[in-house]
């Protein structure tokens, strides 16, 4: 019921995991509980994150933002982040009264962090302690057999009372990269390092966007031009006005009001 809405939702990027299988790795155990996933250790997790899949259906929630709200993205230039959260919830509360579902599920979004929140998840390691993904310390990327680099983690969800202590651990994912490429995408990243000038933003975002275009691996997938630009765009101004324009658009001039309409008229 849950992963299927979540895939409507743009969150195709899917793993079951124990809480245990994370709390223990050995680079969380060392680590403050603020750290740990707060639940038993047989409790029942999922991991959720998304492939370029994702961009459609946050494109047209934004577009109905936007047509409540002109300014909706200046007041909320997180968008991204903002529609993990809505959207998650949102299925999570349709949950409510399932039979098995005692307690309700509680979520630690990627975004958190001890500052903000005062906990945080390796989501990287949530992804590879459930066999979904290679962790590269090298690259410091995750890196999925199939989709490559063009994979995004956005929340781990504890199903606080569910436990499930004989889903079977999986395999420890292994490198999908050959040593050449691996090697070869190496140097990419240390030029990009090694250049970096903190008055040329453009330049600096422009190196860490040949970085994940140097791969072979999952070049299929690759994140469409629009979702590249508000992936890749440092200036924050230029990258949400693209993304309200892109939104806009999608919508259509009929939909949103006059900014649709204008919108529609610097579609093409």
């Amino acid at each position: 019921r849950l992963a299927p809405a979540l895939c409507a939702a743009g969150f195709e990027v899917q793993a079951p995991l124990l809480v245990r299988w994370y709390n223990e790795h050995p680079k969380v155990t060392p680590l403050g509980v603020a750290h740990h996933l707060d639940a038993d250790g047989d409790t029942l997790a999922l991991l959720v994150g998304n492939s370029r899949t994702l961009w459609r259906p946050f494109v047209r929630w934004v577009g109905e933002r936007l047509a409540e709200d002109e300014n909706y993205l200046a007041r909320h230039p997180d968008a991204l982040d903002a529609y993990a959260r809505h959207a998650v919830s949102t299925l999570l509360r349709a949950l409510d009264g399932v039979p098995g579902l005692d307690a309700a599920p509680s979520v630690v979004f990627a975004d958190e962090t001890l500052e903000t929140h005062g906990r945080c998840v390796s989501v990287a390691t949530a992804a590879h302690v459930a066999g979904l993904a290679f962790y590269d310390a090298s690259l410091q990327r995750s890196l999925h057999k199939a989709l490559g680099p063009w994979i995004a983690y956005r929340a781990v969800i504890v199903f606080s009372g569910v436990t499930a202590p004989r889903l079977p651990r999986p395999p420890e994912p292994t490198n999908p990269l050959s040593p050449a490429e691996a090697q070869r995408v190496l140097a990419i990243q240390q030029d990009c390092f090694l250049r970096w000038d903190d008055s040329d933003e453009q330049a600096n975002w422009g190196r860490l966007r040949s970085i994940v275009d140097a791969f072979e691996i999952g070049r299929e997938h690759r994140y469409e031009h629009e979702m590249m630009q508000f992936h890749y765009e440092p200036d924050a101004h230029r990258r949400l006005e693209a993304l309200r324009r892109t939104a806009l658009c999608a919508r259509g001039p009929g939909d949103g009001g006059a900014a649709a309409r204008r919108a529609a008229l610097s579609c093409d």
